[in-house]
């Protein structure tokens, strides 16, 4: 038979971090066109399409980064409430038998 040990704490903690990362990114990325906004100030068409390009590619970036971090902290989270209550479930059998 085999074991797996999955430490509950750090799968949190893990998860955590990506949640913020997550939070911020999708923050910038809420703020795009207000970023974009700033490239009519610009002095110089180029430079404002420049900017306005920059502000897009970083704008798709972010958002996609913050779909992925929010997905795989979401993804976490699941992963630590089913090994826990599978621990919980096993415990119980084993305490108290297969049919409780």
């Amino acid at each position: 038979m085999t074991r797996l040990t999955v430490d509950l704490e750090q799968l949190a903690a893990t998860a955590r971090p990506l949640r913020d990362a997550a939070e911020a990114a999708g923050a910038v990325y809420a703020r795009r066109a207000e970023l974009a906004a700033h490239s009519e100030h610009a002095g110089h068409a180029e430079l404002g399409g420049a900017i306005e390009d920059l502000v897009g590619a970083w704008g798709n970036g972010l958002g996609g980064v913050a779909q992925h971090a929010d997905g795989l902290a979401r993804m976490l989270d699941l992963a630590g409430h089913t090994y826990a209550e599978t621990e919980t479930r096993t415990r119980r059998r084993a305490t108290h038998g297969d049919g409780q």
